[in-house]
């Protein structure tokens, strides 16, 4: 099995670009099959209740909608950071987040049989959002993936990282996601790197970015004999 993974901020096309490269890969006679892993809390709706209740003042009493967002994101982020700042409480939600992760990994690969799973979102994303809850630089997140559970995953054989501004991102999406979420997990991305990787510009039209992750796929495939 070979495992595509593309990433990058909300908004950058993952999605798009992933179901592409299926199709393609699908019309070369691969056995291929799209994913979407990232990983959701096994008491996530406790979490997102408890949020909606620490920040509702938050809405409340901004007008702006862009500052609305940014500042309830900032004090959502300050509060998980306070509690965090325990190193007995940091253990833990580490070591509960990589378990709980890898227990949804287990399940949902053992489910598999294609050659070939092109995955939006998957264990980056998943270090990228632990490491900016631990207040980790960029530089030291890749700390977290030496973690007892996460290096039973199977680690992506080939990378593709749209690059994408924050604010183009955070246009795109409308959501409700803050610009400065994006814009904190834009700096994330922009320093993985490896021989496995390769960056792209995520401003470019969707045809274009669809010709260049394909023609590099499928140039490591041919190197890699399938």
């Amino acid at each position: 099995m070979f495992i595509v993974y593309i990433s990058g901020i909300d908004g950058c096309g993952k999605t798009t670009q992933a179901k592409l490269l299926v199709e393609e890969l699908q019309k070369q006679g691969l056995d291929a099959d799209y994913m979407w892993f990232r990983w959701e809390p096994s008491f996530r709706k406790i979490i997102n209740a408890f949020r909606t209740v620490k920040t509702k003042h938050t809405v409340a009493a901004k007008t702006d909608i862009v500052e609305s967002e940014n500042t309830e994101q900032g004090d959502w982020l300050k509060f998980k950071r306070n509690i965090l700042s325990n190193s007995v409480v940091r253990r833990l939600w580490l070591l509960y987040a990589c378990f709980d992760y890898f227990t949804a990994y287990r399940r949902g690969f053992r489910k598999i049989t294609s050659e070939v799973i092109v995955i939006d979102r998957y264990v980056d994303d998943f270090i990228i959002d632990q490491a900016i809850n631990l207040k980790m630089p960029p530089e030291q997140s890749y700390l977290i993936k030496k973690n007892f559970f996460l290096k039973k995953f199977h680690f992506p054989d080939f990378n593709i990282i749209i690059n994408l501004p924050a604010m183009e991102g955070y246009t795109r999406k409308s959501d409700g996601t803050s610009l400065s979420y994006l814009e904190t997990r834009e700096k994330y991305y922009q320093t993985m790197t490896d021989s496995k990787t390769i960056h792209l510009d995520g401003l470019e039209r969707i045809n274009d970015l669809s010709d260049k992750i394909r023609i590099w796929i499928f140039s490591q495939l041919k190197v890699t004999g399938t």
